[in-house]
């Protein structure tokens, strides 16, 4: 049982040492991130069976269209966009709430079926919004990554700790020390593959956003703003570049 009615020493050192490099997964990009059921199976490995739950907050969908498949534009598939707010609730072994994080995702996926197209953007969006959340409790989850820190420690320890357990050695000098170095691209967290927009698809977002915006709810929506913009960006950059193409 927890000393302090937190975490035991065990757990306590477990989510102050270091992430694993085995865990981690890398984009075509080199961006790393953390797959789901990694993240699951070590949220049940430190907070135990029943340890930790998952709650839903709130689900909208961004947008609902039928496109041109990728790979035959004479067939079309559903492409739908979902976000989800997921509360993830961290429990001590006697069972008490000991915190709770949010995180928020957003999550395009495109399929020949409408409801596979919203089953999978709904699981992929829920899934990284978990991510996201549990990523603030320590560098086992993914915090240093964010950060681009990957072969040292970020955290490094907490003062609050239960009995047993050394103090963190920057505390020694009682000042915080520096924040490591990045030494890899800072994380997104997110499950699904990543890959450039094509000029096509990009083409096909500039189209869709001159008919008229898309249905969204009053939640802010930077991921999908940005997203939006790097596309037309790089749409416009691949038409440029193919103009200089001599015929």
């Amino acid at each position: 049982m927890p000393v302090d009615g937190r975490l035991t020493v065990e757990q306590y050192n477990a989510l102050a040492g270091p992430i694993n490099p085995n865990r981690v997964r890398e984009h075509d990009d080199g961006t790393p991130w953390l797959e789901g059921a990694d993240v699951k199976r070590w949220l049940t490995r430190i907070f135990g069976y029943g340890g930790w739950g998952r709650e839903t907050l709130h689900t909208a969908v961004h947008g609902q269209v039928q496109v041109p498949a990728e790979h035959d534009e004479s067939k079309l598939v559903w492409e739908v966009t979902r976000e989800a707010t997921v509360r993830l609730i961290v429990r001590t072994p006697s069972g008490a709430v000991l915190t709770t994080f949010d995180g928020t995702a957003v999550c395009t996926m495109t399929r020949p079926v409408l409801g596979e197209a919203h089953n999978d953007a709904t699981n992929t969006a829920e899934t990284n919004a978990l991510k996201r959340a549990a990523r603030d409790l320590s560098d086992v989850f993914g915090l240093g990554l964010a950060a681009g820190v990957l072969l040292k420690p970020y955290i490094g320890g907490a003062l609050a700790r239960p009995d047993g357990t050394p103090a963190p050695a920057w505390a020694a000098a009682q000042e915080d020390e520096p924040a490591p170095e990045p030494d890899c691209v800072p994380a997104d967290n997110d499950d699904a593959p990543r890959r450039p927009v094509t000029a096509a698809e990009g083409a096909r977002l500039i189209a869709a956003a001159s008919r008229g915006p898309i249905p969204l709810t009053t939640r802010p929506l930077a991921d999908i703003t940005a997203a939006l913009e790097a596309s037309i960006v790089r749409a416009r950059q691949a038409r440029d570049d193919e103009a200089l193409v001599p015929s």
